[in-house]
């Protein structure tokens, strides 16, 4: 969790470094009250969240960063995926599927999206699933490759992968199955749902995709700069990237491709 942190210019350093971080935001945090907590909000700026969990005697018992950046979303909720351990249901994940039809990528399949909810116990009370809603993602990046372009990207990728299939849409439905997959997995738009496969599961995703906009951030607090791309993938998601500099190969440039692992954190429009 400090690395999603330091995404955001926090640069922590250890659990103490993070409390004091939740602390502050406990204390300078606006208020929101649901049924089962509360939430302190921090927005110190450069669109940086974080969401200090309380219980009903306003103890902290949790914490989680967001990101409110550009891009926006089509999902289709599909149901509520508790993960809190103290049993209050103010954090949790959203399972999803994406709507690329909706957003105008009609090229696009939809995938399946775990995300984690920053403010999860406001949502679940004012939402029932399955429910279509507009919703804006950010990537906390654990691993980041970028390339100038397709060519260079592909050019990375050889010594590792085979050859591509080429050549029209197979009429047997296995092949088209699994010509989709490679897609899902190698193109360099491409996705894979990595914590759906885990236990339990989690908002981890691996994924390659076209960066449309890119910029260095400042934290208002530490002044350490971070980056900010907004990312379009497979499956119609544009997702909006945060890294430390620091852990980031290569340089991150307009109409590159970006490749890595993050996890996924969702905010959903009124």
């Amino acid at each position: 969790m400090i690395d999603h942190y330091n995404d955001l210019g926090f640069a922590l350093r250890n659990d103490n470094d993070l409390q004091a971080v939740i602390e502050r935001a406990f204390s300078a945090g606006r208020k929101l009250n649901c049924e089962s907590g509360n939430y302190l909000v921090w927005r110190p700026g450069s669109d940086i969240e974080l969401w200090v969990q309380t219980d009903r005697d306003d103890s902290i018992i949790g914490c989680m960063p967001h990101f409110m950046g550009l891009a926006r979303v089509s999902l289709e909720i599909e149901e509520f995926v508790w993960v809190d351990t103290v049993d209050t249901a103010l954090e949790g994940i959203l399972s999803c599927y994406s709507c690329p039809d909706a957003d105008g990528f009609a090229e696009d399949t939809g995938v399946p999206v775990l995300a984690d909810s920053p403010d999860f116990g406001i949502v679940r009370q004012s939402l029932t699933c399955p429910t279509k809603v507009r919703a804006q993602l950010a990537a906390f990046a654990h691993e980041i490759s970028c390339f100038s372009d397709e060519e260079e990207y592909e050019e990375a990728q050889q010594p590792e992968l085979p050859p591509r299939p080429m050549g029209p849409e197979p009429e047997d439905p296995i092949e088209r199955a699994r010509k989709r997959i490679d897609r899902m997995t190698r193109a360099p738009e491409s996705y894979f749902p990595l914590g759906q496969f885990s236990q339990p599961q989690t908002s981890r995703i691996g994924f390659a995709g076209s960066i449309r906009r890119t910029r260095r951030l400042s934290n208002p607090v530490t002044t350490q700069e971070f980056y900010h791309m907004v990312v379009k993938t497979y499956g119609g998601l544009v997702v909006d990237v945060v890294a430390d500099p620091s852990m980031v190969k290569g340089t991150p440039v307009d109409s590159g491709i970006l490749e890595g692992v993050c996890c996924l954190s969702a905010r959903i429009e009124p």
